[in-house]
């Protein structure tokens, strides 16, 4: 009757166990595709960004051009 009750106790621990390994294996992959959307928006942010500094440089160069 002993060996029951550890067998038992040694499974219901592993069940845990493998319950809280489950739980965290969740929540870092959801920090993975957290993080690649975080990247990917900054991405366009960059780009965006760039864009718009090449366009107000032509500006400054042509509004100059202009003035002499």
């Amino acid at each position: 009757m002993q060996g029951d009750y550890r067998a038992t106790y040694r499974l219901a621990q592993r069940e845990r166990e493998l319950a809280a390994v489950t739980a965290k294996v969740a929540d870092h992959k959801q920090a993975v595709t957290d993080a690649e959307a975080k990247i990917i928006s900054t991405a366009g942010a960059v780009t965006s960004t760039q864009t718009a500094k090449d366009t107000a440089a032509k500006t400054l160069t042509e509004k100059t051009a202009a003035v002499k």
